[in-house]
């Protein structure tokens, strides 16, 4: 076999290893705008493009979103926002802030904590700390770390408190894990 016969099937196999490893959307897309004046947030909206949905999913979906960004506010909205989306279909998301230049992101100048406790590789326990106090904790029944964490924000959105926690895991080498748990 010819070098220049190699490289072309190299080429070729490489192509296909790239065509199969990209990441598959189809088409619907999203793009999510907060409008910010003197760094506050002055509106925020959403738009989705692309046919794999009806107008019906796009306007369902749109107004979940908008919702969710005056309930909790731009970057509040934004877990939600993301499971809402993915619910239609929607992987592609990007995030735009018009007005934001030169502002920072929100803080409540507080330390905030996320601590998830496993045994093994089920987990145990997780809470939430601000500067240094359980303010949500939760002991069996978790499905996932991410999924607490995600369900605590709006409470601590309610509370004053913007700041993304610092997560902390745990790990328990010498744990019986409970029969018959759930193993994630």
């Amino acid at each position: 076999m010819k070098i220049r016969d190699s490289l072309a099937l190299l080429s070729a196999w490489l192509l296909t290893i790239v065509w199969w490893s990209a990441p598959l959307t189809y088409g619907a897309e999203a793009t999510m705008v907060g409008v910010y004046e003197n760094c506050g947030l002055v509106t925020g909206s959403v738009f989705i493009e692309g046919e794999d949905l009806s107008a019906e999913e796009r306007a369902s979906a749109s107004a979940a979103v908008e919702a969710a960004i005056i309930r909790y506010g731009f970057d509040g909205a934004l877990p939600h926002a993301s499971r809402v989306l993915k619910r239609y279909g929607i992987q592609a998301i990007r995030i735009n802030r018009q007005g934001f230049e030169g502002c920072s992101q929100v803080t409540s100048g507080k330390f905030v904590q996320a601590i998830g406790n496993y045994c093994g590789d089920q987990l145990v326990s997780a809470e939430i700390r601000v500067d240094g106090k359980v303010v949500a904790k939760k002991t069996g029944g978790l499905s996932s770390f991410e999924t607490f964490v995600d369900e605590s924000l709006p409470d601590l959105r309610r509370r004053g408190i913007w700041d993304r926690p610092r997560v902390e895991v745990n790990s328990a080498g010498d744990c019986e894990p409970t029969p018959g748990a759930d193993q994630r």
